[in-house]
């Protein structure tokens, strides 16, 4: 599922997302700080080879990937969680931030791989989850790919929402989604297919954890100093979060001690489904670059 998808409509995108979860294996792990058997972490994992681990946005699941895991798992296993409070995982008591969530993540990647080694990759929020969990102990990454991550303290703009909230009409649904895609998600309006559209009213149906605000903060650039794998960084050239601030971005950048940075042309955030391909090409030079 790599191509554009302007043509489905909301039955063909259904249809779409039930194949590519019906190709998937399921697994379940418990997490960290869980109170008891019923706190699991649900993963799901295509094709055979060096593992990679992906790990979505807020108000996401595993379906931000939708474009890319087809094409890693002609050479890797794909192993993309829900993280806990998002998807089909289970809730973790009280507000979550990315360092709670980070040791959840570990201990699920942990029962997940066994000591298998493993590559990161976090888009967005789930970059700072990353960000944090290549910083503490457990089992740690081969590679770190932070995705247009949160946490480099760059001040965000100010960007206008329409509330969802109350509308249940399907048609004007569908046109809150698309307004508020364009605002953060997606540059170009004609991005936005049908298949955008389910991906982002499930997620926002499906997060149910209490995040705090420290995706706003510089969080990313003390953790990067406690890295011990080679770290890289990948961005939606038109990515609004640092659309106009590619100067301030780059200083960012300079002091996390990345081994390479790439750009992807004419994307914007969600930059893994707005340029699919030019994306996973991108990806693939980072994950195939020698860990020494």
């Amino acid at each position: 599922m790599t191509g554009t998808a302007s043509s489905m409509d909301r039955h063909e995108a259904l249809r779409a997302l039930e194949r590519l979860d019906a190709g998937a294996r399921h697994v379940r792990t418990p997490f960290a700080s869980s109170q008891g058997p019923s706190q699991m972490m649900a993963w799901r994992c295509w094709g055979d080879g060096p593992p990679v681990v992906l790990v979505h946005g807020g108000v996401g699941s595993w379906r931000h990937w939708v474009r890319n895991v087809e094409h890693l798992a002609r050479r890797r296993s794909v192993w993309v969680p829900d993280l806990p409070g998002f998807g089909d995982s289970d809730v973790p008591a009280g507000v979550q931030s990315p360092p709670t969530l980070a040791p959840m993540l570990l201990d699920g990647i942990a029962h997940a791989l066994g000591d298998r080694s493993f590559d990161l990759v976090g888009f967005s929020f789930g970059a700072l989850v990353c960000a944090f969990a290549a910083a503490q102990a457990g089992p740690r990454p081969g590679r770190l790919v932070l995705i247009g991550p949160a946490g480099l303290g760059v001040e965000p703009p100010t960007l206008e929402f329409l509330p969802l909230r109350g509308v249940t009409d399907p048609a004007e649904r569908a046109r809150v989604l698309r307004v508020n895609l364009n605002a953060l998600m997606l540059h170009h309006p004609e991005s936005i297919d049908a298949l955008a559209i389910e991906i982002h009213g499930h997620g926002i149906e499906r997060e149910r954890i209490r995040r705090d605000n420290m995706a706003r903060t510089d969080a990313i650039l003390g953790l990067s100093q406690r890295w011990t794998c080679p770290a890289f960084a990948l961005f939606g050239e038109l990515d609004v979060l640092y659309l106009g601030k590619q100067d301030v971005l780059r200083e960012r950048l300079g002091r996390l001690g990345l081994r390479d940075t790439a750009f992807v042309d004419d994307a914007g955030h969600w930059v893994m489904y707005e340029r699919a391909e030019a994306f996973n090409s991108a990806l693939d030079a980072l994950l195939e670059q020698p860990l020494g």
